[in-house]
């Protein structure tokens, strides 16, 4: 039973959330509270104190759930190599956009290289 939940939450489940979420900026507590649900379900079907950590259902060494807030950090780092690595207009837009930030902050650096 640990296995089909694990496969649902990872695969299914955080993957469908991930499409959604794509243009919206969520923080770590809002990512937390929108999975909380899935947790406490999980955590019944395992028939676990709703009071363990959830550190355990995310630890790799049992249950490996993966976090949705680091799932969306992943993915806009993703997002943001692949428009560096673009050779069409949206690697020249990315890199004014940056250049942008430098000037608006007064760097005397690129903000990739700090």
């Amino acid at each position: 039973m640990d296995k089909q939940l694990q496969y649902i939450y990872n695969a299914i489940i955080i993957s469908r959330l991930e499409y959604h979420i794509q243009l919206t900026f969520l923080s770590k507590t809002m990512c937390h509270s929108l999975i909380a649900p899935f947790r406490t379900l999980f955590k019944y079907k395992l028939t676990l104190n709703k009071c363990i950590s959830n550190a355990i259902l995310y630890t790799p060494l049992l249950y490996h759930l993966c976090s949705l807030y680091d799932v969306k950090i992943q993915s806009i780092f993703t997002n943001f190599i692949c428009q560096l690595n673009d050779s069409d207009i949206t690697r020249c837009t990315t890199l004014i956009h940056i250049h942008q930030l430098q000037s608006y902050f007064n760097l005397p650096d690129s903000p990739l290289i700090s």
